[in-house]
């Protein structure tokens, strides 16, 4: 890997301050970038060393003067240090836990590179960080099997007191939102010196000041069979992968996650070793095949920048093991990194008034009659939406959490991109969140009534039958094609249920014949051009039926109750939504990928404009 060397010092100041390079995490969106920055005591200096050219990089680094130097020669360090997350093994429960960092905002390097300067010996602090590329399938499909088998055991041993099986299910629920909803990074905080004492002090203060739980650092010396590669990653700037926690030659690190975490035994389960089953008498099971410390499937880690980890989990043989989650100590979101580590800036957000006039503002060519914005993910990636590929849609979240207002969002583009398309909305509160738009806007139809619901329907399934014939007619399958061939196009049609629950307390004959018309328009008026948004506050089986769920593959998910979650998405990533501010969603499109986005905000004063 070829690497270069910078030294960085801050510009027009006489005494400079610790270097702290607020701005360089952008830099790491990019891919198949390495960064590894070094605190140096002899000589005092700060150095950036990249696998990179580092043009791109200058106009973050405004604030210093950036001067080549060749790369450093390392034959002086006698010791390796490394500095990981806090794990623990805990048996006979068999978990592994690797505990997050916290997030201190606050943190001072100050004090730690003053007693760098103290020290007699040579020594540098070195943090390095690439956002990860590797696979994600291994330990994501770990963290999904975990969580299911922990849920089984819980379940299994409500009388059984086990302090440690609520905090293992904290972990790897945090671990499996936050760590889709930012990017993530590989890390390495590693201290070379000439003596052991050196690496240790730096690392234990490091770990001390900054983490509530910290691991004791772990460290090695020329004698060690390990050393040799491990210098060598220094020296190429690349990660090295020897230093590992003596937990990991546990046994129950090689087994199946399914195997190796099950409920308790009671009774003559207790005394059960397997030799009072009959099966075992008849047909003597081989031993399971003795298996690496670090097979193929944990050598991945999670998914790179701008790319989401809250996909769907599968993995049908239940093969995962407890060692598919050691990449989970090398890991970690920008977020808990900039907490940290103060070099580091935090991750990427979005300001709390963003607003659908300044979005319209920026980005206003991407609304058109097939196209709408539905909002803009932490990394300023702006997601849209189109009609013709995905034709309905389910938005919910509980009260006050900004469904409304991102209803309010779509009708708005939905009405820019063409004023005369129209738009029918079901709002069973005497629409009162909707009054001012309908007064407004004339082609917004407004319904209140469970009846007149279900004559809507009607009319519109007259529409799709009536378009339908016409494109019959004509040889066509798409709207599109249809359009180009007669005189009075076609435009698309949005009807909007706001709140589906009261779908449920209609008489029996309504409630019918809407379940009638939104099951089959939910299936058919695709290729016509008449879409559904279905929306509901309190998302159960009963308010969205399978049949109309199957055909709805967008889902805007604000803040919603852990089961409401997973019947949506597939996990809890909308369970763990924050409060404030409002408008914040979990968004899945055609793909599996979940998005974190904010919604923008949609002002009262923009139906006058």
């Amino acid at each position: 890997m070829n690497c270069t060397s910078w030294k960085l010092e801050q510009a027009q100041t006489p005494n400079p301050e610790p270097i702290r390079l607020t701005d360089l995490l952008t830099a790491l969106y990019q891919p198949n970038v390495t960064l590894s920055l070094c605190y140096h005591n002899r000589p005092r200096q700060t150095t950036l060393h990249l696998n990179s050219p580092i043009e791109p990089l200058k106009p973050l680094l405004h604030t210093y003067k950036i001067t080549e130097i060749p790369n450093p020669h390392w034959q002086w360090v006698k010791a390796i240090g490394q500095l990981t997350k806090a794990e623990s093994f805990i048996e006979p429960q068999n978990y592994y836990i690797p505990h997050p960092f916290p997030t201190q905002q606050a943190t001072d390097l100050t004090p730690l590179l003053a007693l760098l300067s103290r020290l007699n010996g040579q020594c540098c602090l070195a943090i390095t960080i690439q956002p990860e590329t590797q696979n994600p399938t291994p330990w994501r499909n770990a963290i999904s099997q975990l969580l299911t088998q922990l849920e089984a055991v819980r379940q299994q041993s409500k009388e059984y007191s086990d302090p440690w099986l609520q905090k293992i299910l904290e972990t790897y629920r945090y671990y499996q939102q936050h760590y889709a909803h930012s990017p993530v990074l590989r890390f390495q905080i590693r201290a070379f010196a000439e003596n052991y004492h050196d690496a240790s002090l730096v690392l234990g203060t490091l770990a001390k000041d900054i983490i509530a739980k910290p691991s004791p650092p772990l460290i090695i010396e020329p004698h060690d069979a390990r050393f040799p590669a491990s210098l060598k990653a220094i020296e190429q700037l690349e990660f090295g992968e020897d230093l590992i926690s003596e937990g990991w030659q546990k046994p129950f690190t090689q087994r199946t996650i399914k195997e190796a975490i099950q409920a308790p035994r009671r009774g003559l389960d207790r005394l059960d070793d397997g030799s009072l089953s009959f099966k075992n008498l008849t047909s003597p099971q081989p031993p399971p095949k003795p298996t690496p410390l670090l097979g193929a499937a944990s050598s991945g880690g999670l998914v790179k920048a701008g790319e989401s980890a809250l996909a769907p989990f599968i993995n049908r043989d239940h093969s995962d093991r407890i060692c598919d989650l050691q990449p989970l100590n090398h890991l970690a979101t920008a977020e808990e990194l900039a907490g940290f580590c103060p070099i580091l800036a935090p991750a990427p957000t979005i300001p709390d008034s963003f607003n659908l006039i300044d979005l319209i503002a920026q980005h206003g060519n991407l609304i058109n009659p097939d196209q709408y914005i539905v909002g803009q993910t932490p990394q300023g990636q702006i997601i849209t939406s189109s009609w013709s590929e995905i034709p309905h849609r389910i938005v919910a979240g509980i009260t006050g959490t900004g469904k409304t207002n991102f209803l309010k969002s779509v009708i708005y583009q939905f009405l820019h991109a063409d004023p005369q398309r129209q738009l029918y909305l079901a709002d069973f509160q005497n629409g009162l969140h909707y009054q001012l738009i309908a007064d407004l806007r004339p082609t917004l139809n407004l319904v209140t009534d469970l009846e007149d619901f279900a004559a809507l329907l009607a009319t519109l399934w007259e529409k799709h039958e009536s378009r339908r014939t016409l494109m019959r007619e004509h040889r066509v399958t798409s709207l599109n094609d249809l359009n180009a061939k007669i005189p009075d196009p076609k435009q698309r049609i949005l009807l909007i249920i706001d709140e589906a629950f009261f779908i449920l307390n209609a008489e029996y004959d309504t409630k019918a014949e809407i379940q009638k018309y939104l099951n089959t328009l939910a299936a058919q008026s695709r290729v016509t051009g008449i879409h559904i948004i279905y929306c509901s506050q309190r998302p159960t089986p009963e308010v969205i039926d399978p049949q109309i769920s199957d055909n709805m593959d967008e889902r805007v998910i604000f803040r919603v109750q852990p089961n409401a979650s997973v019947m949506l998405l597939d996990n809890e990533a909308a369970a763990n939504l924050p409060r404030k501010p409002k408008g914040r969603a979990i968004y899945r499109g055609i793909d599996p990928d979940l998005y974190f986005v904010a919604t923008p905000y949609v002002p009262d004063e923009i139906w006058e404009s």
